[in-house]
């Protein structure tokens, strides 16, 4: 390895075949991909060397307690994650919610959003709010 340069090895995940990639980076920024055997995995090697970045998967709570599953709507930076989770910890959903739904809005500062993954329970209903309790009579 070369003065001033840093490497990174990963598996690519851009295609099926799941090569074997080693990147070399130099200190002016430039990028060199070695073991990507396709466009794709050449294309992914460098993103994961320059600017690596993940889905965000998480769950929101809600007023009623059964969480709802969520995911960004594309990537985001891996260095802003535990940031943008952070964040979304304190956030309580109190309305029904639907597969497909936008939770939240531009989530990293870069456009993506959180969208529901599944719809979310739906609110008890005043009128079954006394079912289970003891009652005097």
């Amino acid at each position: 390895m070369a003065e001033g340069q840093r490497t990174l090895e990963s598996l690519c995940i851009a295609c099926p075949r799941g090569c074997r990639l080693r990147a070399a980076v130099a200190s002016d920024g430039t990028c060199r991909i070695e073991g990507a055997r396709c466009k794709l995995g050449r294309e992914y090697g460098r993103q994961e060397a320059l600017s690596p970045r993940r889905v965000l998967t998480t769950t929101l709570a809600t007023a009623w307690g059964r969480p709802v599953p969520a995911r960004s709507s594309r990537p985001i930076e891996r260095g802003l994650l535990l940031d943008v989770q952070r964040r979304l910890a304190d956030v309580v959903l109190d309305t029904p919610v639907h597969a497909g739904d936008t939770l939240a809005s531009n989530i990293d500062g870069q456009g993506a959003d959180l969208v529901a993954t599944a719809d979310g329970p739906v609110p008890p209903s005043p009128a079954h709010e006394d079912v289970g309790r003891s009652m005097d009579c």
